[in-house]
């Protein structure tokens, strides 16, 4: 049933009442968002394990699965999904994502594993893959650039061209090279936690490094077919040590890069460390090649313990970063946490030598339990943060008999509130908004690889619907506060005589999957005008 002014005139005499079920506890509720959409590949096979990686940047987003054998068994794709606001989808509310290209490495081979992880930023996908063989070394990523075919206008004939392959100019056999890997306008950075060069005298001491390529015009700006990315600096921590991983997990964003160390003995066994590279343009601004990374500070929560694993994710946006602790137990044993840290300019924001940063929020889930592993995945995008808990059992607390091992998974939103003091940041808060479960979720599908962009949550799962560990991702709208969106999940138009109510409908006016205060705005305006 639509809802406009002519819909409601037909009903002639009949009286519109808007009713709030008694199921519907409008300014109590909990805020659950809805799932937008679930994404599954269109050649979708059992054993892909679509969702084991993914990212989004505005109406792009990019879904891993490196257990496919499109090149040969465990080779690994890639797909990219597109945010269509045109399609129509059962629902019939205008806006789909789109399923646009497979991406395949040309060099594919047998075991690349390529898809573990990936990353887009503007027209640049990049895709890990740890275990390809090239130039005697383990390890190499794939950059890929949106072409419009010289069409703008006509986006049938766009394409998406492989970049040259992108591999360490000092990579070793089993560095794990592409087991991470960031990009974000014009610069990428690549894990190698597997390499030896804080010991070069133990082939397997995974000291780990990480190395940063900047995108290359090659002087044609508007030629896009000879770019290249050149290899600007390899990052290695000023304290490494054998096997503390330094790589496992990294992130790039403007002139800032953060690595994890997951694995660093710094407070005890796999405490774990983080660490913040900054970009230095060495006086020359117009000029790159002489650029140089420069490690601006170490991050070590307050309350770091052993076996924690801090740092087995970071996220950050130059002004923040995050950073996941999925065996920290605040809340029992394994439940997990994430961590906060803002940048402080030290007063001197023309002087950055004198940097550093501050531990502002530990993240915890509300409804956090022994197990949960929150922190294993987290991501954000301006005052918003997700964070993946892979092993949390929400799906099955509803089983007559609770399997305590469910692993169904879930994920968690956080927005940063200032405190009514914009102008100082010291006293910010963090505020878990919604918790995130996939509408089919079930037992095993470790639900929680996340990313965040413009409001939009996309999450990775190891869902069974398409064959057994075929995988899936879901794409929620999330970023809102229900502060300032209450949830009204009764909400209802009805018509009737006096007395008498009937052709009840619920509606959710905007299409969001969440019935809240905004479609009562939308529906007011409907009935009254604006």
């Amino acid at each position: 049933m639509s809802l406009d002014r002519r819909t409601i005139a037909a009903y002639g005499s009949l009286r519109a009442v808007i009713l709030l079920t008694t199921a519907s506890v409008a300014w109590a509720q909990p805020c659950v968002r809805k799932e937008i959409q679930k994404l599954t590949a269109s050649d979708a096979a059992a054993g892909h394990r679509l969702g084991a990686s993914v990212s989004i940047d505005g109406d792009l987003a990019v879904v891993g699965a490196w257990n496919a054998d499109e090149g040969g068994i465990i080779s690994g794709a890639a797909y990219v999904f597109r945010w269509d606001p045109n399609c129509l989808p059962p629902n019939q509310i205008p806006g789909c994502w789109v399923e646009e290209v497979k991406l395949i490495a040309l060099e594919a081979a047998l075991g690349d594993w390529f898809g573990w992880d990936v990353s887009v930023s503007g027209d640049h996908v990049i895709v890990g893959a740890r275990f390809h063989f090239v130039d005697s070394q383990s390890g190499a990523a794939f950059v890929f650039q949106y072409d419009q075919n010289d069409t703008p206008s006509d986006p049938a004939d766009d394409f998406w061209v492989q970049e040259p392959i992108l591999i360490a100019d000092d990579g070793q056999l089993s560095d794990d090279f592409g087991y991470s890997v960031s990009i974000h306008d014009g610069w990428a950075i690549v894990g190698a936690p597997k390499d030896d060069d804080a010991c070069l005298d133990d082939a397997g001491c995974n000291s780990g490094s990480a190395y940063v390529f900047r995108h290359d015009h090659n002087g044609t700006e508007l030629d896009p077919s000879d770019d290249f990315w050149v290899q600007e600096a390899k990052l290695t921590a000023s304290d490494a040590e054998p096997g503390d991983n330094f790589g496992f997990s990294v992130s790039i964003y403007g002139d800032h890069a953060v690595v994890g160390a997951w694995r660093r003995d710094e407070v005890g066994l796999d405490s774990g460390a983080a660490y913040v590279f900054r970009r230095d343009d060495n006086g020359s601004p117009l000029d790159p090649d002489d650029d140089f990374w420069v490690q601006e500070d170490k991050l070590l929560p307050t309350d770091l313990a052993a076996r924690d694993n801090f740092g087995f994710a970071v996220a950050n946006n130059a002004e923040r970063a995050v950073v996941g602790s999925w065996l920290d137990d605040d809340l029992g044993n394994l439940s997990g946490s994430a961590y906060v840290f803002r940048h402080d300019a030290n007063d001197t924001p023309l002087d950055p030598d004198d940097d550093f940063w501050i531990e502002e929020f530990k993240l915890l889930p509300a409804d956090g339990t022994a197990g949960d592993e929150f922190g294993k995945d987290v991501s954000i995008d301006g005052d918003w943060i997700a964070v993946g808990a892979y092993e949390d059992d929400d799906a099955c607390a509803q089983d007559p008999d609770p399997d305590p091992d469910c692993d169904s998974g879930s994920a968690y939103v956080f927005r940063r509130s200032d405190n009514g003091t914009p102008l100082d940041a010291s006293d910010d808060v963090w505020i878990q908004t919604t918790k995130l479960v996939g509408s089919d979720s079930d037992a095993g599908d470790f639900f929680g690889r996340v990313a965040i962009s413009d409001g939009r949550v996309i999450t990775g799962s190891v869902d069974d619907a398409a064959g057994e560990n075929a995988g899936a991702a879901y794409i929620f709208a999330a970023a809102r506060s229900c502060s300032d969106l209450v949830d009204f999940a009764g909400l209802q138009l009805c018509f009737g005589l006096t007395g008498e109510l009937f052709g009840c409908q619920v509606f959710d006016i905007d299409g969001d999957s969440d019935v809240d205060l905004e479609d009562v705005r939308r529906l007011l305006s409907t009935l009254t005008g604006p």
